[in-house]
């Protein structure tokens, strides 16, 4: 079995073709190790979709470790046309490993509640990752309801202080169809990136 933080910082590729959820609190800041990992894994593109006031500062998440050059970053104002057009474009070019889905910011729910995916939507996305092997992130709110069972891995974060100033995002697998050691696990938090 492999650990959450070996696939984020080692393994990427065992997510290739998946739906992953993150849920929690900084679910943002995982999300963004995951491009990075990808990134240095495949050497290529990879893509970020959601809104201007929502948008990560670009210091932060190149700190994290993303190559800015290399980030295709889509906004959208209206979340169930565009975007859900954007990821499916994206994942049928099966130019781009990951993309990251901030559906919370699209639908302008409220981050301390979970949000829903349509399932129609959430199947097509399925079968297109699926196809071109490329892994859908979605950033779904802080409440740990699973989307659906098209999902294939469910991570949950909570940020836990260590004392002072530090503090650390705790990663805990809710749900895997892949050989992923359930439990918790610590990732250094960049600044400002929630």
């Amino acid at each position: 079995m492999v650990n959450v933080l070996q696939v984020l910082q080692e393994y990427p590729g065992m997510l290739r073709g998946r739906i992953v959820q993150i849920s929690g609190v900084a679910g943002l800041t995982l999300a963004v190790h995951l491009i990075a990992s990808f990134q240095r894994s495949a050497a290529s593109i990879a893509a970020y979709i959601g809104t201007r006031q929502a948008l990560p500062f670009p210091a932060d998440i190149e700190q994290a470790g993303v190559i800015l050059s290399q980030l295709m970053v889509v906004l959208s104002q209206q979340p169930h046309t565009h975007s859900a057009s954007a990821v499916e474009v994206l994942l049928r070019s099966q130019q781009v490993p990951v993309v990251c889905l901030d559906w919370v910011a699209l639908t302008g729910g409220p981050s301390g509640r979970g949000v829903s995916v349509p399932p129609g939507v959430l199947a097509r996305y399925m079968h297109q990752c699926r196809h071109s092997k490329t892994t859908l992130i979605i950033l779904s709110g802080t409440h740990p309801v699973v989307l659906g069972p098209v999902v294939g891995v469910h991570l949950h974060t909570h940020i836990v202080h260590t004392g002072g100033r530090e503090e650390r995002l705790h990663v805990e697998v809710l749900r895997s169809r892949i050989s992923l050691h359930s439990g918790a696990y610590d990732v250094v938090l960049p600044d400002r990136l929630c």
